[in-house]
């Protein structure tokens, strides 16, 4: 998987498509970005329509395996998550990061990576510190 930069400030879930299906970040901008964020309620289900649209078979949180007491989320390796975390950058929202995990250890595909800013990226193991 390449990394993509989130080219515009509120860019973050069109870049983390384009990161996981291969489709052109402007492409995905363009079939996808305004109808995301023009709504406050359901926009999960924007990105699921848009990953069948084109071919990925997307699950939610519900479909994830977890512990015997159901309290954690277990990553199944060798699948890309689509995560969202918050901002940090601005207050009071949320940013989306693509993780993807593998033999023990989660590498992170943060948008915002190279934009001189806050971001989160790379390899981690052993509770490795996230925030770079």
């Amino acid at each position: 998987m390449q990394h993509v930069q989130q080219p515009i400030v509120n860019a973050c879930m069109s870049a983390c498509i384009s990161m996981i299906t291969g489709i052109e970040v402007s492409r995905v901008i363009s079939e996808f970005h305004a109808g995301y964020h023009s709504r406050r309620i359901g926009q999960e289900h924007l990105v699921y329509k848009y990953l069948i649209k084109n071919g990925f078979v997307p699950f939610d949180e519900h479909d994830l395996p977890r512990s015997k007491e159901d309290t954690e989320i277990t990553f199944t390796p060798e699948y890309h998550y689509i995560v969202g975390a918050p901002s940090l950058v601005c207050e009071g929202v949320y940013h989306a990061v693509v993780i993807y995990f593998k033999d023990g250890e989660l590498e992170v595909f943060d948008p915002m990576y190279g934009k001189g800013k806050s971001y989160c990226f790379g390899v981690y193991a052993n509770n490795d510190d996230l925030i770079s």
